[in-house]
């Protein structure tokens, strides 16, 4: 029987404005301006999609995610498609306070495993088992009374809630971040094009937020990419490379 290893996202981003900063210092490019205005960006740890604009407060964010299936080959690797917000972020440390929720696709030992991801205020939580193919909502909220997340295996009719203090949220990231696994990070393993939908963002769907959209290059390799959006709030994380 595995024992249950300890899945952790890693936070995507500090900022997506002016210059983006990755955690780890890891400085992000910018390209050209696609059509429908969505500006593209690169990062070292993520591909998916972000919102974050002056003034603008992040209130609650919700995604609809197909787990993909990972192929393991390395001992500890993995992705993580999941929904985080950003409070207290300091563009020029890096520094923010994370809440957040999503799917831990991971390899422990060369063999795959699934399972919830939530995170209230940086304290990450693994909850629930899931599988390959399973139907996965994810609703974070966070405002200054409560934040709260909720994780619901639709396939298999589970649900997973965790709260704490509130906050006053200005960034959020949709899509497919680094893990550390065990305490062990930087490899990524294959995996299935993982299908996001039914993204929102204070209620309105994502292409409504003039989002960046980021694709995940590392040295010059891409291993993951983000695709235009559909019906304006669904695209595809598709992997490319190990890096």
């Amino acid at each position: 029987m595995r024992r249950h290893a300890a899945v952790v996202l890693v936070a995507a981003l500090a900022a997506v404005g002016g210059s983006a900063v990755a955690s780890g210092a890891v400085t992000q490019k910018h390209s050209v301006i696609e059509k429908r205005s969505v500006i593209q960006k690169r990062s070292g740890i993520f591909a998916g999609y972000a919102v974050s604009h002056a003034g603008l407060v992040i209130k609650q964010v919700s995604a609809t995610f197909v787990v993909p299936t990972i192929t393991c080959t390395n001992d500890f690797s993995g992705v993580g498609p999941s929904v985080l917000v950003y409070s207290h972020v300091n563009a020029r440390t890096g520094s923010h306070t994370t809440s957040g929720a999503g799917v831990g696709v991971a390899c422990e030992n060369g063999g795959p495993f699934y399972e919830s991801v939530m995170i209230i205020n940086n304290h990450a939580f693994n909850d629930l088992t899931l599988h390959a193919g399973d139907t996965v909502d994810v609703t974070v909220r966070v405002v200054p009374g409560r934040s709260t997340v909720t994780l619901t295996d639709v396939t298999t009719d589970v649900s997973k809630t965790r709260s704490g203090l509130g906050q006053s949220a200005v960034q959020t990231f949709i899509g497919d971040n680094s893990v550390v696994v065990d305490g062990q990070s930087g490899q990524l393993d294959a995996f299935t094009p993982t299908q996001v939908t039914d993204v929102l963002v204070n209620s309105r769907p994502l292409g409504a937020q003039r989002p960046f959209r980021f694709q995940w290059v590392r040295q010059g390799h891409t291993l993951v990419t983000a695709s235009p959006l559909r019906a304006g709030d669904g695209f595809t994380l598709t992997f490319r490379s190990s890096g």
